[in-house]
């Protein structure tokens, strides 16, 4: 298991220097063999060794892809969220101390025409 996570940290260090992928591979691969880490396993499965590597590397690359995709749409969902609240306060608020209809207070406050249903299912639903 040593062997292993040396290798792994190799090919990993390779990467940090900016080698791509493959190469970071083959240049850990050819340290270990020279250093006698996992020599005899290496020279015999080296392209099994290689492709799992970039399979276990490309499904890390893969989730945070996901994760950074799904981070950005939870954001962009929370900032949504935020402004709707926002907004919908104001409306409140106009609505209230101006004792204004909720066409008026929209009206006064410039919500474009598209975003106005959503408002008043807001309203409706008493958020």
């Amino acid at each position: 298991m040593h062997d292993y996570s040396y290798f792994i940290h190799r090919v990993r260090q390779n990467e940090k220097s900016g080698q791509p992928l493959a190469e970071a591979v083959q240049k850990a691969m050819r340290h270990c063999i020279d250093k006698d880490i996992m020599r005899h396993f290496l020279k015999q499965h080296e392209w099994e060794v290689f492709d799992m590597v970039s399979l276990v590397w490309n499904e890390e690359d893969a989730k945070a892809s996901y994760i950074k995709q799904g981070e950005e749409r939870g954001e962009e969902r929370g900032e949504k969220r935020g402004e709707e609240r926002g907004v919908l306060r104001s409306l409140k608020s106009v609505m209230a101390r101006l004792h204004e209809s909720a066409e008026n207070a929209m009206d006064i406050l410039n919500i474009p025409a598209e975003q106005r249903p959503r408002y008043r299912q807001l309203l409706e639903s008493g958020e």
